[in-house]
C-alpha cells in the first residue's frame, strides 16, 4: 500500500470509530466527496488538510501520517537516542540490544526513515560487537532499500569496511569503486572520502601499491578542495601509510604531522577515522610507523 492509501484507510477507521459518516467528517470546510477520495487514497491530502482531519477525529495528527501515537513517536526517538548514546559511549552490546528491541517494536514498520536509523545504528553496533557477517548482512538488505544520498555513502563506507575487516578485499574493492569509480561520481563530500581512504586501506592491504599511490593523490586533492578538518584527517592517514609502504619516508612523516595538527587545532578528540588504522609516531625523521590495531 502507498502512504497515501495508509493514511486514507487511518482516516476512515477513526471515522468509523467516531460513528461519523463522511459528509459529517468534511462539513463544513471540505466536500465528502474530498473525504472519499482522501479515504480511497486517490487524493493526496495537504498538511493543513491532515491537521483539520486529525481535530474533527480527536486523534493526533502523529497517528494520520504515520500510524503511531505522538506518544508512541516520542517513545521511539526516546530510544534510539539511548541507543545511539549507548553507541558512542562503546557500549556495544547495550546498543546492539537496544536498536534490536526498537526493530521487534511493530509501530517502527511504518516509520521508514526511523526504521532505517535504527537498521544502520543496529549494523553499527554488530560490526562494533565482532559479527563482520551479521553486520554485512544487515547492510546489505539496507543497501537494496530507497535511501537519502548520504545515507547510501555511509553504508557503503560501513560495507568496505567490514569487508577489509572480515579479509575479503575484493568485496571491499567492489563496495567503494560502485560509488567512486562508477561513470558519474557524485561531488566530494566528507562521506566520500572517508569512503575513497577506507577504499584505500584495502588497496594497500592487499598490496595493490601503484593504485594506492595514485588515489592517494586523488583523495588528497579533494580533500584540499573540501578543505574540512574530516576530510583532511581522514585523507592524510591512509596516504600516508602508502606513501611509507612505498618507500617516502618524509612524505608519510609530513602527512602524519599534518593529521595530528588537524586533530589539535580543532580541540576534536585524539581518535582517528574508522577507516584509517593508526600508527604511532615515532622521533622525527624515523620513517617507521607501528601499527597499533
Amino acid at each position: 500500500m502507498t502512504t497515501s492509501d495508509l493514511v486514507g484507510l487511518r482516516i476512515k477507521t477513526v471515522r468509523r470509530q467516531r460513528g461519523l459518516s463522511q459528509a459529517q467528517l468534511a462539513h463544513p470546510e471540505l466536500s465528502d466527496s474530498y473525504v472519499s477520495l482522501i479515504e480511497s487514497g486517490k487524493r493526496t491530502p495537504t498538511p493543513a488538510v491532515l491537521e483539520l482531519l486529525a481535530q474533527k477525529l480527536d486523534c493526533s495528527l502523529s497517528y494520520l501520517v504515520n500510524g503511531v501515537t505522538a506518544e508512541q513517536m516520542n517513545d521511539i526517538e526516546l530510544g534510539l537516542g539511548y541507543a545511539r548514546l549507548a553507541l558512542e559511549n562503546g557500549e556495544v552490546h547495550e546498543a546492539r540490544t537496544r536498536f534490536a528491541e526498537l526493530l521487534a517494536d511493530n509501530n517502527l514498520a511504518g516509520l521508514t526513515a526511523l526504521r532505517q536509523e535504527a537498521e544502520y545504528g543496529l549494523a553499527l553496533a554488530t560490526e562494533a560487537t565482532g559479527d563482520l557477517s551479521q553486520a554485512i548482512e544487515i547492510l546489505r538488505r539496507l543497501d537494496a532499500e530507497e535511501l537519502s544520498a548520504d545515507r547510501h555513502v555511509e553504508i557503503a563506507l560501513a560495507l568496505c569496511r567490514c569487508h577489509r575487516d572480515k579479509g575479503d578485499l575484493v568485496a571491499a574493492v567492489e563496495v567503494g569503486e560502485r560509488i567512486l569509480s562508477g561513470a558519474v561520481r557524485p561531488a566530494w563530500t566528507d562521506g566520500l572520502v572517508e569512503l575513497g581512504a577506507t577504499l584505500l586501506a584495502a588497496y594497500w592491504v592487499r598490496g595493490d601499491l601503484l593504485r594506492a599511490r595514485q588515489f592517494s593523490a586523488e583523495l588528497l586533492a579533494a580533500a584540499e578542495l573540501l578543505g574540512t578538518p574530516r576530510a583532511t584527517v581522514a585523507a592524510s592517514w591512509n596516504a600516508a601509510r602508502v606513501a611509507e609502504s612505498v618507500g617516502r619516508g618524509e612524505e608519510a612523516l609530513a602527512l602524519v604531522e599534518r593529521a595530528y595538527a588537524i586533530q589539535s587545532e580543532t580541540g576534536a578528540p585524539a581518535t582517528w577515522p574508522d577507516c584509517a588504522v593508526p600508527w604511532r609516531a615515532t622521533t622525527r625523521g624515523s620513517t617507521r610507523r607501528t601499527p597499533t590495531s
